[in-house]
């Protein structure tokens, strides 16, 4: 099997293939974690086709996948000089989204969405970029850490009727 890493613009035509990463990878992170309907509802709300479309449409968003041996792996979300703390900020972008499927996690695909997204930043002259993590993914916040991020602000992440207080992160270039 070709075990080749590549990673892609996400366009129109990719619009099922980033629901169904979005749903199996959110569903695989908070599953046992928070209740099954208030999963449900989330993930049939921001992981649906319709939803995805619009984002692709969205000028300051875009989307990366990556593939192993041309199966869907993992994807990425940006956000192009994105509000910081209800302040907007021309000089950074947010890593809104960055999840690897179980079966292909520690073989580098996060690392290289990371550095896709941060090499993207640094061209259109970003000084920092930043990202939420939810507290209880001691991984994906050990991850970050590993990769220079700093916490440094923290926001309301609100799923179903749960309202929890995740910190916020930040590299600076």
């Amino acid at each position: 099997m070709d075990n080749k890493l590549t990673i892609k613009k996400a366009k129109h035509r990719d619009t099922n293939t980033l629901a169904k990463l979005g749903r199996h990878t959110f569903t695989d992170t908070y599953a046992g974690k928070i209740p099954k309907h208030a999963l449900k509802r989330y993930v049939l709300q921001h992981f649906n086709p319709k939803v995805i479309a619009g984002a692709l449409r969205e000028k300051k968003s875009g989307f990366s996948i990556a593939y192993i041996g041309g199966k869907p792996a993992g994807y990425s979300k940006i956000n192009v000089s994105r509000n910081v703390q209800g302040k907007k900020d021309p000089r950074c972008s947010e890593l809104e989204k960055l999840y690897v499927l179980k079966e292909f996690q520690g073989k580098g695909i996060g690392n290289a969405l990371l550095k896709k997204f941060e090499n993207a930043a640094k061209k259109r002259g970003n000084t920092f970029v930043w990202l939420g993590i939810w507290k209880k993914n001691k991984r994906a916040i050990s991850f970050y850490k590993r990769h220079g991020y700093a916490e440094f602000s923290s926001r309301i992440f609100t799923i179903g009727k749960i309202r929890q207080k995740d910190p916020l992160f930040k590299k600076i270039f």
